[in-house]
């Protein structure tokens, strides 16, 4: 496991890497500790389903990679949890 932190020493983001390459689950914070978001690289690239949430724990957003590019439906969530929005890719 591998961690990373903001210049103020903070952490950042926590997961595995590959000579220093990003591989596999990582999780990603706000300076606060809560979590940002949650997904996949493969070779150092997002891949896979990933989501991002407001620094107050709520969903805002979730769609998918394929090898670095944004496929299909993403869904944005207003802060109650409803989606509101779906952009296809």
């Amino acid at each position: 496991m591998n961690a990373e932190a903001f210049s103020d020493g903070t952490l950042s983001g926590v997961g595995p890497s590959v000579d220093g390459v990003r591989q596999g689950r990582w999780q990603f914070f706000y300076r606060s500790g809560s979590v940002k978001g949650i997904g996949t690289f493969v070779d150092g690239v997002q891949d896979g389903p990933w989501e991002w949430f407001r620094e107050d724990g709520s969903r805002m957003r979730s769609g998918s990679f394929d090898k670095g590019a944004q496929t299909g439906d993403w869904i944005t969530y207003d802060r109650t949890g409803a989606p509101y929005k779906t952009t296809t890719f």
